[in-house]
């Protein structure tokens, strides 16, 4: 029952993700790491999103990884998630406003706003899965479905 609970909310949520889906490039995205036969570790990390979707993208990735090798069920070992605060560089901006005032002379406003680093608050998580075709707590296909229902996955036309 709570497998079906779980599956249910996830595949509920599955269009609420506001953020993109895809290897890590330096500041958010999915990694993977082979620790042994069958087991992996995976790792998601974006800012703005909640913990539910975070570990939701994490699994979709490790079904990815299921499919591609061939397996039909994983197990998550070990999970964690944390939140990490980061620091973003806003550029600054010159905005030239051109207007009239009530007598009909032309003015014009120059507002500068400086360049600045912005906080920015990310969640990663992290699970260690062992794959199996002998049976399982998770479905790879049930999982990966979730990923192309929620546009994670693409596949082919």
């Amino acid at each position: 029952m709570k497998k079906f609970c779980l599956m249910m909310f996830l595949f509920l949520t599955a269009g609420c993700s506001s953020t993109g889906y895809g290897p890590y490039n330096g500041h958010s995205g999915y990694s993977d790491l082979k620790t042994d036969a069958g087991v992996y570790e995976v790792e998601y990390v974006e800012n703005g999103m909640s913990e539910i979707e975070s570990k939701k993208k994490a699994l979709v990735r490790a079904a990815e990884i299921g499919f591609s090798s061939g397996y039909l069920y994983f197990d998550v070992l070990e999970e964690r998630s944390e939140l990490l605060k980061d620091r973003k560089f806003v550029e600054g901006k010159t905005e030239i406003r051109k207007s009239k005032d009530e007598n009909g002379v032309k003015k014009t406003e120059i507002k500068e706003s400086p360049s600045h680093f912005e906080d920015v608050i990310k969640i990663k998580t992290w699970m260690k899965v062992r794959f199996s075709n002998r049976g399982g707590k998770m479905s790879v296909r049930e999982y990966r479905n979730i990923g192309i229902a929620s546009g994670y996955i693409k596949v082919g036309n």
